[in-house]
Formats: C-alpha cells, sequence, structure tokens
C-alpha cells in the first residue's frame, strides 16, 4: 500500500505532522485486521498488509474487500494540530502462491501479477 499525498502533507505541515498522520494511519489499519495479520511499515509512505491464514479458494475475494476497506479507512480526513488533512491509498493485491512462490519478489516486483487499485474519495 502507498500512501498518496504523504509526502505533500511532509513537505506542507512539517515532519511532526507527518509523524501524527503516520500514527494515525497505523491505529485505522489496526483496527481493521486481525491480530495474526502483519501490519508493518517498509519505508516512506509504503505499508505493506499480510493476511493470514485465507481460505485459498475465497483468498482474492477476502484480500481485496479487506484491501478496500484499508483503502477506506485511508482515505477518510484526519484531524492533525496542524490541520485537517486527506491522503489517498494505492493498494496492490497479491495471493500467495499464485503471484510468487516465497514473499520476496511479490513484495518488489510490479510484474507478480498484483492487482493494484488507487481508492480515492
Amino acid at each position: 500500500m502507498d500512501l498518496d499525498g504523504f509526502k505533500s502533507v511532509n513537505d506542507a505541515h512539517g515532519h511532526a505532522a507527518g509523524d501524527e498522520l503516520l500514527r494515525t494511519v497505523a491505529r485505522r489499519l489496526g483496527d481493521r485486521v486481525r491480530k495474526s495479520d502483519l501490519l508493518a511499515r517498509l519505508g516512506g509512505d509504503e505499508l505493506l498488509v499480510g493476511l493470514t491464514g485465507l481460505d485459498p479458494a475465497n483468498a482474492w475475494l477476502e484480500a481485496e474487500a479487506v484491501a478496500g476497506q484499508l483503502g477506506s479507512s485511508v482515505s477518510a480526513p484526519v484531524r492533525l494540530s496542524s490541520g485537517e488533512v486527506r491522503i489517498d491509498a494505492s493498494v496492490g493485491v497479491s495471493v500467495h502462491p499464485d503471484d510468487a512462490e516465497d514473499f520476496g519478489p511479490c513484495s518488489t516486483s510490479p510484474t507478480c501479477g498484483c492487482t493494484t487499485s488507487s481508492i480515492r474519495r
């Protein structure tokens, strides 16, 4: 997941506001994933959400539904101490082992078969 507009918030409101925004986004995302799932910041405005234990027969549908929910939660307005801001999310979905045999290639390759969509409000 990429946080579209994060850099603009950092540039316009300062790094403290960017940190505040990241904490808010992390809280929102954490509220929408299970304790068994993985939520990690890869760096800058890139996040990873790993959904574990999905039924292989429905994994794509489940992952796409969660991606939509996460994207919507990111795009909701955020009240910072410096004012209200809005960002968007570009969310990619990839399912193991359909898209890659291990995580490494799929986490960095745009050719792994990921479906990517921008969630905008």
